[in-house]
């Protein structure tokens, strides 16, 4: 798939800032990175409707490397979207296997919305977040195998990151929650209490940092 990747978009090597670029590289050259993970201010000048601070960070790795020279940053484009085929292979060939892993990714890859949004530094975010939710996935399976909670924090870990990154992976930590109810705590279930209840309670107990992080974004 990541050949498919670069033999099909390296040209976008030769383009151009565009779309919602200036905008965004014009508040990280004024407020830098960090401040938009805790002034959210800073963001709520430029999109009312969202807080996502990350990709200012991924625009300020851009800015950091090339300055205004676009090219850097979509080498980091192409970069950001290998990296994710990698992790999103390794995590769908455990149900689907390797053939149909490789075929599936690649139609994702020729996929018209995909085609579309390699094209524009300023979907990156969606990319970057999907690899981080991935991430949260593949770490909260790990927990589950192993009972470590390093596991637990990693898991906690990205799932933050792609809040930070899209709205839309709120879900996902909600999902973790469910699953853990449905197919972890119905095996140990408390006397006495509704089946669902107390499935539902021990879950949230022992996935605690997707219940508060969860909690806060929604904040």
């Amino acid at each position: 798939p990541i050949v498919v990747l670069f033999a099909m978009y390296h040209d976008i090597l030769d383009a151009w800032w565009m779309a919602d670029d200036s905008m965004d590289l014009l508040s990280v050259a004024r407020h830098g990175i960090l401040p938009h993970f805790y002034r959210p201010l800073i963001e709520l000048d430029l999109t009312p409707s969202n807080l996502t601070p990350w990709p200012y960070a991924s625009y300020g790795i851009d800015f950091l490397l090339g300055g205004l020279n676009p090219r850097l940053a979509y080498v980091h484009h192409l970069i950001s979207w290998s990296i994710t085929l990698g992790v999103l292979a390794i995590a769908l060939r455990k149900w689907l296997g390797p053939a149909v892993t490789a075929l599936v990714l690649v139609w994702f890859i020729l996929a018209v919305p995909t085609s579309t949004a390699v094209f524009f530094l300023c979907t990156r975010h969606y990319v970057e977040g999907l690899l981080f939710a991935t991430l949260c996935v593949l770490a909260y399976g790990k927990y589950l195998r192993s009972g470590r909670p390093i596991y637990l924090a990693s898991s906690a870990g990205c799932y933050a990151l792609a809040m930070t990154a899209k709205e839309i992976f709120v879900p996902l930590g909600p999902l973790l929650i469910f699953h853990h109810v449905l197919f972890v705590e119905t095996a140990s279930l408390q006397q006495g209490q509704p089946r669902v209840l107390s499935a539902l309670g021990n879950a949230c107990r022992s996935l605690w940092p997707y219940v508060a992080l969860a909690a806060r974004r929604r904040g």
